[in-house]
C-alpha cells in the first residue's frame, strides 16, 4: 500500500527505519517543538535504515560529509535554525 508517514526528527543524527525507495516530501514543524519528515512509503517494501544529519547556521559542515549528503531542507522555531540533510 501507498502512503504517507510522518518521522519525528530528534537530535542531531536521525536514523530512520523506512521502507525501501521512500520518496521524501517536506521537512517542517509539526506543533511548537516537533521536527519531521514526511515521505511517501510502500509499505510491502522492506525496511532499511536511513541516516539523516541536522545542522545549524555556521556549524561546520566537513568537505567529505558536504560531498555524501542531500539536501532535504531548512526549519525555524524559538530563534533556532536547522538544516537538515540526508547522508549516503
Amino acid at each position: 500500500m501507498i502512503t504517507i508517514w510522518k518521522y519525528p526528527l530528534i537530535g542531531i543524527v536521525h536514523r530512520i527505519n523506512i521502507p525501501k525507495d521512500a520518496k521524501i516530501l517536506k521537512l517542517d514543524m509539526q506543533g511548537d517543538n516537533d521536527v519531521c519528515i514526511w515521505a511517501m512509503v510502500d509499505t510491502d517494501k522492506e525496511l532499511v535504515e536511513r541516516v539523516f544529519f541536522s545542522f545549524g547556521t555556521g556549524q561546520e559542515i566537513r568537505k567529505d560529509e558536504a560531498k555524501k549528503n542531500v539536501y532535504i531542507g531548512t526549519v525555524q522555531w524559538s530563534g533556532i535554525v536547522q538544516h537538515v540533510f540526508e547522508c549516503f
